[in-house]
C-alpha cells in the first residue's frame, strides 16, 4: 500500500525533474506545414503534464474516497466520538474565520509600518543631502568671494604701483 504510493510519488518527482530540464536542453522545431511551432520539450510537457494530471487527480479521488468512508464509517460506528470531531472541526472552522481578517490585518499593518520607516529613512537621507548640498554651496561662494576680493585688492595694489 504505502511503498506503492512512495514509489508514484518518487516517479511523477523523476518525471517532472527531467520535464522541467527538457525544457532547457531540447532544440526549437518547428513544423513547416502549419502555422503552429511547437517544441519538443513542450509536447514532451504536454504528454507528462496530462500524465501527472491523471495521476495526481487519482490519487486526490483515492484519498478523498478513503477520507469519506472512514468519515461515515466512524458516524455509524462511534456516534458519540464523531459528534465530538464535527464539534471540534466546527470549533476550527470558527476560529479560522475569525482569524483570517486578524491576520490579514495585522500583514497590512506590518507593511505600513515598513513604509513608514522606509519613508523616514529617505526624509533622513534626503535632509542629509540638503545639508551637505548647503555646506558646498556656502564654500562655493566663500571662495568666489575670496577670489573677488584677492581680484580687487591686486586691482588696487596694481593700481598704486602705476602711480
Amino acid at each position: 500500500g504505502n511503498s506503492r504510493k512512495d514509489h508514484i510519488i518518487s516517479w511523477t518527482l523523476f518525471v517532472s525533474f527531467l520535464a522541467s530540464w527538457c525544457l532547457l536542453l531540447l532544440p526549437f522545431v518547428k513544423e513547416s506545414d502549419s502555422l503552429v511551432a511547437l517544441s519538443v520539450a513542450e509536447v514532451i510537457v504536454r504528454k507528462v503534464g496530462s500524465f501527472l494530471t491523471s495521476m495526481i487527480s487519482a490519487t486526490i479521488k483515492g484519498n478523498v474516497m478513503l477520507f469519506l468512508k472512514r468519515i461515515f464509517a466512524t458516524a455509524i460506528t462511534r456516534p458519540v466520538r464523531f459528534h465530538i470531531q464535527i464539534k471540534h472541526a466546527l470549533t476550527a472552522i470558527r476560529w479560522a474565520k475569525f482569524l483570517a481578517p486578524l491576520i490579514g490585518t495585522c500583514n497590512k499593518l506590518k507593511e505600513h509600518c515598513i513604509d513608514l520607516y522606509n519613508k523616514k529613512l529617505q526624509k533622513q537621507r534626503k535632509l542629509k543631502a540638503q545639508i551637505a548640498w548647503k555646506k558646498l554651496l556656502n564654500k562655493v561662494r566663500e571662495q568666489q568671494l575670496l577670489e573677488k576680493a584677492v581680484i580687487q585688492i591686486q586691482k588696487q595694489t596694481s593700481g598704486k604701483e602705476g602711480c
